[in-house]
């Protein structure tokens, strides 16, 4: 057998574990797939049933299979430049620049607590008190100083989906201690050399964690914000279908706001995967 033979050999059998892992991740997922959908499934059955015998006021609860067709009929609107088209994409571009705001001054301001004592001890009460106070407060005032625009829907986003990026920054830069630290330091690195190639690193996994957290809640922001903020987005179609009592049509924009939140999420695991991609093995 010659050297090319025995190289292309050592190939094929490390290259055969990884292929055989990626299957087993995919079976596994498509299983765990498979139980969410049969749940949900059985979950809709139980309402259609209940619903259709009278036992469920249509006043209260509409028939899911009326719901569904409202669904679908949003969703081909929002596909084809229909008229929730418009909408649809004014709460997803909040969405998105709602989170890259949030992560970013989240990460901003957790590395700043976690490297400087004194402003942990000076601003750290602060971010708690504002993290423990009721956003929704805070809508109207976020109205009058930002306007009835995007603005505003940001900063309710922000306000809200920031704080989980913050301490999990603060938590895992606070101490971020160890033999690579030690080392860098006894070889003469500066603080911003440390922080760069070992403090910041190791902290990625929980900063995606953390901005995974952030997508769902920027989400439940600005939702707020368009409840409270003008006649922009799904949430102000929302309040229009509650003024009409039309039941339908809020479920399906409550779906399709939470299947939004959803693909926001998924987008930044995906990324976090592509980011931290030594942690794939440990995931």
């Amino acid at each position: 057998m010659t050297a090319t033979d025995g190289l292309a050999t050592e190939s094929i059998a490390t290259a055969e574990p990884g292929t055989r892992r990626a299957g087993r991740e995919a079976l596994a997922f498509l299983r765990r797939a498979s139980l969410v959908i049969a749940f949900g499934v059985l979950v809709i059955a139980c309402l259609e049933a209940l619903t259709t015998a009278g036992a469920i006021s249509p006043l209260l609860l509409p028939r899911p299979s009326i719901v569904g067709g409202r669904l679908l009929e949003i969703l081909t609107q929002i596909l084809t430049a229909g008229p929730a088209a418009k909408f649809a994409w004014q709460t997803a571009s909040a969405l998105l620049v709602g989170l890259i705001i949030a992560v970013a001054l989240g990460v901003a301001l957790g590395t700043l607590l976690a490297q400087s004592k004194l402003a942990k001890f000076v601003l750290y009460p602060y971010v708690l008190a504002l993290n423990a106070a009721p956003r929704v407060v805070f809508a109207p005032m976020f109205v009058i100083w930002f306007g009835l625009g995007m603005s505003s829907r940001v900063v309710m986003a922000v306000s809200i989906g920031m704080f989980p990026v913050v301490v999990g920054t603060l938590a895992v830069l606070a101490r971020a201690e160890g033999q690579s630290h030690k080392l860098m330091a006894a070889a003469g690195a500066t603080r911003f050399q440390r922080f760069r190639l070992v403090e910041l690193p190791s902290s990625l996994p929980f900063i995606v964690a953390g901005s995974e957290t952030a997508a769902v809640l920027v989400a439940v922001g600005v939702i707020i914000g368009e409840f409270t903020a003008g006649n922009e987005g799904l949430g102000y179609l929302v309040i229009v279908a509650q003024e009409n009592y039309d039941l339908p049509t809020v479920f399906a924009l409550v779906v399709i706001i939470a299947l939004m939140g959803i693909l926001l999420n998924g987008l930044v695991m995906l990324v976090g995967r592509r980011v931290v991609f030594w942690g794939r093995t440990q995931q």
